[in-house]
C-alpha cells in the first residue's frame, strides 16, 4: 500500500473538475506526545476526522473542491495513525 497522501490531482476527467488545483496540507508528528496534553491531541485529532469528512459538505459553497474519494481513504488511514505518547487516538472499527 502507498503509504504517501500524494496523489495527481491535475487536469482530472469531467465537466466539472478544476484543471488547476492545489492541496492544503496540515503538517503533524504522527506521535502526538509533544502536545503535552492527551485532550488536546483527541480534540486535533477530531477536528482533522471532521473537516476531511463531515467537513467537505462545505468545500462546494466556499469556493473549493472536495476531497476525492481516494484522498479521503488515504487521509482516513494517516489519520487513524496518529497516537499520542504511543497510545492511539482512535477506536480500531
Amino acid at each position: 500500500m502507498d503509504k504517501t497522501l500524494a496523489v495527481d490531482i491535475w487536469n482530472q476527467p469531467g465537466a466539472k473538475s478544476y484543471p488547476i488545483s492545489a492541496f492544503t496540507y496540515v503538517l503533524v508528528y504522527k506521535d502526538l506526545g509533544y502536545l503535552k496534553d492527551e485532550a488536546k491531541a483527541k480534540a486535533l485529532v477530531s477536528y482533522l476526522t471532521w473537516a476531511t469528512s463531515d467537513g467537505q459538505k462545505l468545500a462546494p459553497e466556499l469556493g473549493y473542491a472536495p476531497l476525492a474519494p481516494a484522498v479521503q481513504k488515504k487521509v482516513t488511514a494517516a489519520i487513524a495513525g496518529l497516537t499520542w505518547s504511543g497510545k492511539p487516538l482512535l477506536a480500531a472499527k
